[in-house]
């Protein structure tokens, strides 16, 4: 599977703005893939689900797991922004 443009281009843009930024892109045979990345002491993820829309949260050391995303999107456009 490939990654959706709007995907590449963000991937582009943090490598260019952070270039010791960690990624790691992990799509699954569903439609739905996940985006993380690592910005120093900063982690964000992107998760997509084709019928649910876009999350994206940043994850702090002291947030609990599965407490759902800080912002949701309808569309990947609106989330990459």
């Amino acid at each position: 599977m490939n990654a959706p443009p709007e995907i590449q281009n963000l991937v582009a843009e943090i490598v260019h703005l952070y270039p010791s930024a960690q990624l790691e892109f992990n799509p699954l045979p569903s439609g739905v893939w996940f985006l993380w990345a690592t910005l120093s002491d900063r982690n964000f993820v992107l998760e997509h689900t084709p019928r649910q829309g876009t999350g994206v949260s940043e994850n702090l050391p002291d947030t609990p797991p599965f407490v759902g995303h800080d912002r949701g999107f309808e569309s990947l456009e609106e989330a990459v922004k």
